[in-house]
């Protein structure tokens, strides 16, 4: 026999299992893909020093199709590039470069019905890595800029 058990006053309840057509949320599944952006543009004139370039990212991402479980994901990097030479006048000149860099991923999720809907919860640029190089070619020679970004976008589903 049992007789070590708690005595409880009240009335006694039974909690009963949630049902699909309730109005409680849902729980939602998020993941997400990292995309390594190697981005190389020449700067011209040279820029005075490496302290006198400052760079600007943006990331734009969208969900492009929905291949059964796999979310197709397009995107954009947006980069301005702002750098600072010195003119044959010895003056400082500021120049500003725009680049849009193209970018595309996929997500797989062990889907629970087809009828699974999708949407991005967020990107960022979770690491920037930029040099400086001068590529010298016959008489001249170029300053590349090179950059490398790791983007992640999170896609969460219903």
């Amino acid at each position: 026999m049992m007789e070590d058990i708690e005595k409880h006053t009240g009335e006694p309840f039974v909690i009963t299992p949630c049902t699909l057509n309730n109005n409680l949320p849902k729980l939602r599944l998020i993941k997400c893909c990292e995309v390594l952006i190697d981005f190389r543009t020449c700067l011209f004139p040279e820029p005075s020093h490496c302290s006198d370039i400052k760079v600007f990212s943006r990331v734009e991402a969208k969900i492009d199709k929905v291949c059964g479980c796999k979310v197709i994901i397009g995107g954009i990097l947006h980069k301005t590039i702002k750098f600072k030479s010195k003119g044959c006048d010895c003056k400082s000149h500021e120049h500003v470069k725009h680049k849009s860099i193209p970018f595309s991923c996929f997500i797989d999720f062990d889907c629970t019905s087809p009828d699974s809907l999708f949407e991005i919860s967020g990107h960022e640029i979770i690491c920037e890595f930029s040099e400086l190089k001068k590529i010298k070619k016959d008489c001249s020679i170029k300053t590349i800029f090179i950059e490398k970004d790791i983007i992640a976008i999170s896609v969460r589903s219903n």
